[in-house]
């Protein structure tokens, strides 16, 4: 989907810190192209261990604010505690925000984790698809 000036900066900073075991997924690949007329309010990051998301997190967060950004580390429940399998948190910079959150998922996949210009790593578009359709029958 396409990025405001904002969410290109701020992805431009958390793409360094991507590899395969912390890589980008939802609906931010799905509507990737330029003219989609949908934009998204957060970005997804999954590792395959919890291990990885702490530390993924934690750098992600310091390389933002390094770079002048506020960063609002949203603690439901402990969730930035070690070990927990899900953290959030909100970026801002005058009006501007974007949310992200870093959750783990299962190392299982049909397609290997592919690199991408923009997001760093992310998971392969089928392996995308077929996520969120089983995340949508989930819902009904």
């Amino acid at each position: 989907m396409p990025l405001t000036k904002f969410q290109t900066e701020v992805m431009e900073i958390l793409a360094v810190n991507r590899c395969e075991a912390s890589h980008v997924a939802g609906g931010l690949m799905l509507n990737a192209p330029p003219d989609s007329a949908r934009f998204s309010h957060d970005f997804d990051f999954f590792s395959d261990a919890i291990e990885y998301l702490t530390r993924h997190s934690e750098m992600d967060v310091a390389a933002l604010e390094a770079a002048g950004f506020q960063v609002e580390r949203v603690d439901r429940c402990g969730v930035w505690k070690e070990g927990y399998s899900f953290r959030k948190a909100i970026v801002r910079r005058a009006d501007d925000k974007v949310e992200l959150d870093w959750a783990h998922d299962a190392a299982w996949r049909f397609f290997p984790i592919e690199h991408d210009p923009v997001l760093g790593w992310r998971l392969h578009l089928f392996d995308m698809a077929v996520n969120k359709a089983l995340a949508l029958s989930a819902r009904s």
